[in-house]
C-alpha cells in the first residue's frame, strides 16, 4: 500500500473525521467488508486501547480513504466503485494483524 504513491496512509489520516465514518459505518452494514471496516473502526474509537503510532496513521488513513467518495475508482462508478476500498481494507488488515489480534485480546481482557 505504501509503495503506491497515490495511496498514502499518512495523508489520508490526516483527513480522518470520525463522525463522518461513523455515519458512513451505519450506512454499510451489509457490505461484505464491514466487519473488517468495523473492527478497524472501533480499534481507532477506543481511548483505552494504546495502538502504536504506525498502525494508527495506517488503519486511520484507511477508513478515510475507504469513506471518502473521491479515490483512485471513485465509489459512484457501478460494480467498480468499492472494489478499490474492499482491496485497501484487505491490505490493512493483513499488515495489521499483530496489532489486530493485540485488540481483540485487550477487548476480551476487558470483558471478562
Amino acid at each position: 500500500m505504501s509503495n503506491n504513491p497515490e495511496v498514502n496512509p499518512a495523508q489520508y489520516s490526516q483527513i480522518y473525521n470520525q463522525q463522518q465514518t461513523e455515519q458512513f459505518t451505519q450506512s454499510h452494514t451489509k457490505k461484505k467488508w464491514y466487519d473488517d471496516f468495523k473492527l478497524l473502526f472501533d480499534m481507532v474509537k477506543d481511548k483505552k486501547f494504546d495502538m502504536n503510532n504506525t498502525s494508527y496513521i495506517t488503519i486511520t488513513g484507511a477508513l478515510a480513504y475507504v469513506v471518502l467518495p473521491t479515490d483512485i475508482v471513485p465509489d459512484f462508478l457501478p460494480g467498480l466503485g468499492w472494489v478499490d476500498d474492499a482491496l485497501v481494507l484487505k491490505l490493512v488488515v493483513d499488515s495489521a494483524k499483530t496489532e489486530i489480534q493485540r485488540y481483540k485480546n485487550f477487548t476480551f481482557g476487558q470483558r471478562g
